[in-house]
């Protein structure tokens, strides 16, 4: 491609894409199938993230454009956390 900011555009969606397949289908199989997690505490791993991405504030906080590409990696930084912290939970 011939823009950088559409190539970044393109990657970033892709692996957000990538991500948000992960955990809502992938993740919670892993979890239940693999390492026998009730659901509960599946839903239990998942909820921060889908906490954060329901937020009410997102719209709020996004609106000047200084503050957004904070609160986008921000928001990236914190969904990385929840996953990566969750999938190794003790029973």
């Amino acid at each position: 491609m011939k823009s950088r900011q559409l190539a970044a555009g393109v990657a970033f969606g892709a692996a957000l894409g990538t991500a948000l397949y992960g955990t809502v289908f992938a993740l919670p199989v892993y979890l239940q199938a693999l390492l026998g997690s009730p659901p509960t505490r599946t839903g239990l791993v998942i909820l921060p993230g889908a906490l954060a991405s329901a937020s009410p504030w997102r719209s709020r906080a996004a609106t000047p454009a200084d503050q957004s590409a904070t609160l986008v990696l921000t928001g990236v930084a914190l969904f990385m956390i929840s996953m990566c912290s969750g999938g190794t939970s003790p029973r």
